[in-house]
């Protein structure tokens, strides 16, 4: 908006508010196929939890995440990879890894997908 606004030509303007579209288009794009990846997931889930339904089975303890753990979940059900939230958390790359294999296996889950597919079914994060 501040670009719009110092513009000094009608054809700057326009070009500037082009410029603007495209990007958000792109934003859009990615947030699209990260939303399809994570519906292909869910989709994974629930086939193999009808595969595999039995009555009999006990309900998973419940899961507790620290502050830390809660954050990055967040940035990995945004679709972010690991070197990306390390930047976000200002931490160690290793360690963001560290902290997605915590979470991983705190959701029973077998890679980030299905942990944040999980995550987001039991309501630790927002399908939004």
């Amino acid at each position: 908006m501040a670009a719009l606004g110092a513009s000094t030509s009608q054809e700057n303007a326009a070009r500037i508010f082009t410029d603007a579209l495209h990007a958000r288009k792109r934003e859009l794009a990615a947030q699209q196929s990260i939303l399809r990846r994570q519906m292909q997931r869910i989709s994974e889930l629930l086939e193999s939890a009808a595969d595999g339904d039995n009555p009999e089975r006990t309900a998973l303890p419940p899961i507790h995440l620290s502050p830390i753990e809660t954050k990055c979940l967040v940035f990995m059900a945004e679709g972010y990879p690991a070197n990306r939230i390390a930047t976000l958390m200002n931490m160690d790359p290793t360690a963001v890894l560290t902290l997605e294999s915590d979470i991983i296996r705190k959701f029973n889950g077998h890679n980030r997908f299905q942990a944040v597919a999980k995550a987001v079914l039991m309501g630790f994060v927002s399908a939004e």
